[in-house]
């Protein structure tokens, strides 16, 4: 492919969407900012706990659902919840305890 003196403008290449979501934000090599968090650590941390403690229940909401009910839920969807409560209960736990061996190297040092 090649590109007509006007279209090149230095290193940065006018790329032409379809589709709003392609390239998002990146206008003439123009990056998007980025949206700052709203809160400190601590309120984001408890939110992400928060969610973590929902996609715990609705696993087990489906669950209990499955063996009452078998014929109104999908086998599918309770395993997928199940996964994905997993995954994020699992990566809580790094977290928290990556934070908890940050303190832990921080107090140590004197």
């Amino acid at each position: 492919m090649f590109y007509k003196i006007n279209d090149v403008m230095g290193h940065i290449v006018d790329v032409k969407k379809t589709d709003p979501k392609h390239l998002a934000g990146h206008i003439k090599g123009k990056p998007q900012e980025e949206p700052t968090p709203e809160g400190d650590f601590s309120q984001m941390f408890v939110k992400a706990l928060t969610d973590v403690n929902n996609k715990q229940l609705e696993s087990m909401a489906l669950g209990q659902k499955m063996v009452t009910d078998p014929d109104s839920v999908n086998v599918h969807e309770v395993m997928i919840t199940s996964a994905e409560a997993n995954m994020g209960l699992s990566i809580a736990k790094a977290v928290i305890d990556r934070v908890i061996r940050g303190y832990r190297e921080i107090t140590s040092l004197r």
